[in-house]
């Protein structure tokens, strides 16, 4: 019996889920990227510091003992869509399309600030 490559099975590489090591050492060498080259005027966003967290879990950057992102057999799972909600004051409460930030937001504790770089290809994943 002769098994195909499963190259043909699926989209191009772009499209598929990197394996938690590829995305930990993508993310680390942009950060490691974007530092070594710093200017006035570099774009940071916003992360839901859970959101955070939980990605670092999954890559295994957070070593913690926090056990609620475990998926089957222990495994962390992979993260949803980057949710920042818990950053802005309630959607249903505004007008129109633009959102406020909560004022007493704390980095480290409600987020943390991104490269831009790193933020695309978050949002890409």
């Amino acid at each position: 019996m002769t098994i195909p490559n499963s190259e043909s099975f699926f989209p191009a590489r772009c499209c598929l889920p990197l394996a938690p090591e590829e995305e930990k050492e993508t993310i680390m060498e942009l950060m490691k990227t974007s530092e070594a080259r710093i200017k006035e005027g570099d774009l940071y966003y916003l992360v839901s510091q859970r959101w955070w967290m939980e990605w670092q879990q999954y890559v295994g950057l957070d070593q913690s003992d926090d056990n609620s992102n475990e998926g089957l057999f222990g495994i962390p799972r992979r993260p949803g869509e980057v949710d920042n909600s818990n950053l802005v004051v309630n959607e249903s409460a505004m007008e129109g399309n633009e959102l406020d930030l909560k004022r007493s937001l704390q980095e480290g504790e409600d987020y943390s600030l991104v490269p831009q770089e790193v933020w695309m290809k978050i949002l890409e994943w």
